[in-house]
């Protein structure tokens, strides 16, 4: 499933370039669900284009909240479900723990040495290279976390 799963990310960054769309997109094409406009509403996320929260992290939430979420049938029912909230701590304390913040910028400090591109060319091309690298290898680490609370949760084959 893991590879099935980097696919789909290597997929969707090289023309989004964005991490919340790719990690969202990719769980959604193999866990099979509706994101009822999600993707869409994702644009803004890498980052909130702030170095805010991580866009992995945001579209992981988002894919957590889609399959163990409560629909406002579910509420109104008073079915309303934890789930989405237990799958979403474990998931953004495993995220934290392997990259020390869930906060873009500061994960981009750590791994980098700043959140920003140089101004000079060449090392502003080699801290972007740098980039792509870390911010792939993370949305890979963070949706096969996802896929991981999926699966001992029982929410899907792959």
């Amino acid at each position: 499933m893991n590879e099935r799963l980097f696919e789909r990310v290597n997929h969707y960054l090289p023309f989004t370039y964005n991490c919340a769309q790719s990690s969202f997109g990719a769980l959604r094409d193999v866990f099979g669900f509706a994101d009822g406009g999600i993707f869409k509403a994702l644009t803004p996320f890498p980052g909130f284009s702030r170095g805010e929260t991580c866009g992995a992290v945001t579209g992981c939430v988002m894919a957590l909240g889609l399959l163990f979420g409560s629909s406002e049938e579910d509420i109104k029912a008073g079915k309303k479900s934890t789930s989405a909230a237990e799958c979403t701590r474990e998931f953004c304390d495993r995220f934290e723990e392997h990259h020390s913040s869930l906060t873009c910028r500061l994960i981009l400090t750590h791994k980098l040495g700043s959140a920003n591109a140089p101004e000079n060319p060449v090392e502003a091309g080699a801290w972007r290279a740098g980039m792509e690298r870390e911010c792939t290898w993370l949305v890979h680490d963070a949706v096969r976390t996802v896929a991981d609370i999926i699966a001992q949760r029982g929410k899907g084959d792959g």
